[in-house]
Formats: structure tokens, C-alpha cells, sequence
């Protein structure tokens, strides 16, 4: 599991685009959100999940959003799961 709690930690996944674009792009949208409709101040609070760990994310309950992402890119295919939950952010990498 890798924990993503600030925009540096991103650098964490940079050697995977697909996936630092999955996570920067999903930050980037909370951080619009949190300066249009909240307080300015954005919790991150983002696990990536390697897909033998998604029990973690289950044991979490139903997620409010559950989110499938396919990525075709130079030939290959990266399927990615979003789950939202009220104070967490799980990104499971399913390929």
C-alpha cells in the first residue's frame, strides 16, 4: 500500500504514468471542489492498493462511489478501481 497524503507524496507512483495521472487527476478535482464549495483546506487521504490488498478496502464497507477506469495506452490495457469512501480514497490497480 502506498499512501498518498500531501501533492508531494505523488512523486511516490511518478514511475507509473497511468497511474500517477489516475491519482493527480481524481487530486486535482478535490482540490476544485474543496476551494469551490468547502473551507480551502484539502484532507488528502488517498491509498494506492496493489490488487492482492483490496480486502483492506472491503473491510472499509460499501464505498460511497466505486468507480471503474480503463486505460489503453501503447497497446496495453490498466483497469483502475476508485472507491470513495467518507474520509478515504482507495485506487486499486486491477490489471
Amino acid at each position: 500500500m502506498i499512501r498518498i497524503n500531501n501533492w508531494q507524496d505523488l512523486s511516490l507512483i511518478e514511475d507509473d504514468p497511468e497511474l500517477w495521472r489516475e491519482a493527480y487527476g481524481f487530486l486535482s478535482v478535490c482540490a476544485y471542489e474543496v476551494r469551490e464549495y468547502g473551507n480551502n483546506d484539502l484532507d488528502i487521504n488517498l491509498a494506492v492498493l496493489e490488487l492482492e490488498e483490496r480486502d483492506y478496502a472491503e473491510a472499509l464497507g460499501p464505498p460511497e462511489e466505486n468507480v471503474p477506469t480503463r486505460v489503453e495506452c501503447c497497446g496495453q490495457i490498466r483497469v483502475f478501481r476508485r472507491l470513495i469512501y467518507l474520509n478515504e480514497i482507495r485506487l486499486i490497480d486491477e490489471s
